[in-house]
């Protein structure tokens, strides 16, 4: 009895194409899905990351009379800063940032300090960070007395002085600046101006409050907000969110370039 083997049968090159524009209809299909989720993902990181710097600020103001560090420690001389906000909360996250221009300028790029959507890292200096400290409101080098729209105001801050922790912003999503599209990319320490914001996450920021909780903010509440209300309250004043007259929308002002 004779027995034949069968051979498989190859691909024709029409079937092969067909394979292949299969193959790249799917792809084009599910990318758009998979690039998504990626995103949701990032923001969830960032979220995450907040919420540890603010425990970790909590636990700075348990052991230093509840009173907020501010932005740089030192003075106005570079090379005479000797903490950065950064630095002093450290290590209440574990960490050890050390001080001065030796210590926290190369904050480790997998940080809580940094969203993973931010498109580039920088760990130089204070800018080793993406989200921004409220310096206006809790003092920018040292403590002292600062004037703002015509209203005196100081710091140390005590959390007392605070008196809707809910709507008090502590630190949020910012970038380097708005001029280049490689500005854009990095982040700021601090935002001692609206124009630092980063919308980073849908059109949205991921905001850090004085009591823990971080909430995925617009730009209305954000930026068209006058920053002597909450939830800024650079002055201390404890007052209802206001627009800041003649303010545009931020896409207008500013574009969400590159995070679009």
């Amino acid at each position: 009895m004779s027995r034949h083997r069968i051979l498989p049968r190859a691909f024709t090159l029409v079937e092969l194409l067909v394979v292949i524009a299969i193959i790249s209809i799917l792809a084009a299909l599910l990318l758009p899905t998979l690039s998504k989720a990626k995103k949701i993902a990032q923001a969830a990181v960032c979220t995450s990351n907040a919420k540890q710097l603010g425990f970790a600020f909590e636990s700075y103001l348990s052991e230093n009379s509840s009173i907020y560090p501010p932005a740089l420690w030192g003075n106005y001389v570079w090379a005479d800063w000797k903490y950065s906000w950064m630095a002093m909360i450290a290590p209440y996250l574990g960490m050890d940032l050390g001080h001065g221009q030796t210590g926290w300028e190369n904050i480790p790029e997998n940080s809580v300090y940094r969203c993973p959507t931010t498109l580039k890292y920088v760990g130089a200096g204070v800018y080793g960070t993406c989200y921004g400290y409220n310096s206006r409101a809790f003092g920018y080098v040292s403590y002292g007395t600062a004037s703002y729209y015509g209203v005196s105001t100081s710091s140390p801050v005590n959390s007392s002085r605070i008196r809707r922790a809910s709507q008090q912003l502590v630190a949020v999503d910012s970038w380097f600046h708005d001029s280049t599209d490689d500005y854009r990319r990095q982040g700021r320490y601090i935002l001692d101006n609206q124009d630092y914001l980063c919308f980073r996450h849908n059109r949205k920021a991921n905001a850090l409050y004085a009591d823990c909780h971080v909430k995925a903010e617009d730009q209305k509440w954000l930026y068209i907000s006058h920053p002597r209300g909450y939830p800024w309250n650079i002055c201390k004043e404890n007052m209802d969110w206001f627009a800041y007259p003649g303010r545009n929308d931020w896409g207008l002002d500013k574009g969400y370039n590159p995070y679009d």
